[in-house]
């Protein structure tokens, strides 16, 4: 059995916990440093809202990377009476994407992808069989007080003894927007900038923002409305002009001082600007995406 580990940059159950929290850093508990920390589902439920919203909070200062023992072992103790095994787990980490339409990062913002291998030979229930596993899967997961308040989505993909795909189930999660997680002012601020582009384009809605640290990237994707792209002959013309809009904004981010200060302090050197539409899917391209890359000048920090 391997276990593949990666965390990286790209709704159900649902608590009572309080409505949107501050967008804005503020005084917060002392961050936890391990999901043992975490209160038991039973003992979380009880508590007061105030005390729920300390708990929300205190959990950001987990290293996503260090849960993943803990989930692990729930996993395997879960499989030992069934006829798979785990044999790949990842959580992969969103610290870019927006609740949609609003500038605000939710907190829900893990995946949790769960790859498992059946152990004896395929029959002809397997994927019906598979199904089931993978929801009572997500059942267990959703008595977790961490998964409860960060998982976003849940991929479970189940493979028979010679490696091929049996199923693959989804389970996305809802009310992220209940759930907003709170940002450090400078990123905050920064954000603001790049969603307020709207207000000179209107067709164009901020959906992803932040530092890509791998990369030294500030990372700035736009959702293009239909109404801009247009239909038929226009599109493939309205889609060239997206070069036209790249400059626009790379003009009118650079000239912002809240993007100034979030891209020093963070050490960022490029400026990624990407558009998104299911109509950008033409000319070979495998996404529906158009992505434009600068250089951020010395002179500009």
């Amino acid at each position: 059995m391997y276990l593949k580990k990666r965390v990286i940059a790209l709704l159900g159950l649902t608590l009572l916990l309080t409505a949107c929290a501050p967008k804005v850093e503020s005084s917060k508990p002392v961050p936890m440093k391990s999901i043992e920390e975490i209160p038991p589902q039973e003992e979380f439920v009880k508590y007061p809202l105030g005390k729920m919203q300390e708990v929300r909070d205190a959990i950001e200062g987990i290293p996503v990377e260090d849960c993943e023992t803990h989930y692990v072992e729930l996993l395997e103790a879960f499989l030992e009476e069934e006829e798979y095994e785990l044999f790949a787990f990842e959580i992969e980490e969103d610290n870019l994407s927006l609740i949609l339409g609003q500038n605000l990062k939710p907190r829900l913002n893990l995946t949790f992808r769960i790859d498992l291998r059946k152990s004896v030979q395929r029959d002809i229930d397997d994927v019906e069989n598979a199904k089931e596993l993978a929801f009572r899967i997500m059942d267990e997961m959703g008595r977790d007080t961490f998964f409860t308040l960060k998982a976003a989505e849940v991929v479970v993909s189940t493979y028979d003894m010679n490696g091929y795909i049996i199923d693959t189930s989804h389970m996305s999660r809802g009310s992220a927007e209940l759930r907003a997680l709170e940002q450090p002012e400078v990123e905050y601020s920064a954000q603001t900038v790049a969603f307020n582009f709207k207000n000179k384009q209107s067709a164009f809605f901020l959906k992803k923002f932040g530092a890509i640290q791998e990369t030294k990237e500030l990372y700035v994707e736009y959702y293009v409305d239909d109404r801009y792209l247009g239909r038929g002959d226009v599109i493939r013309s309205n889609i060239d002009n997206l070069t036209n809009i790249n400059d626009e904004i790379t003009e009118y981010l650079l000239s912002e001082d809240a993007i100034a200060q979030y891209a020093q302090e963070n050490g960022l050197e490029v400026l990624t600007i990407s558009f998104w539409n299911g109509s950008l899917a033409i000319n070979g391209r495998e996404e529906p995406c158009l992505t434009f890359q600068s250089k951020i000048i010395a002179e500009f920090l």
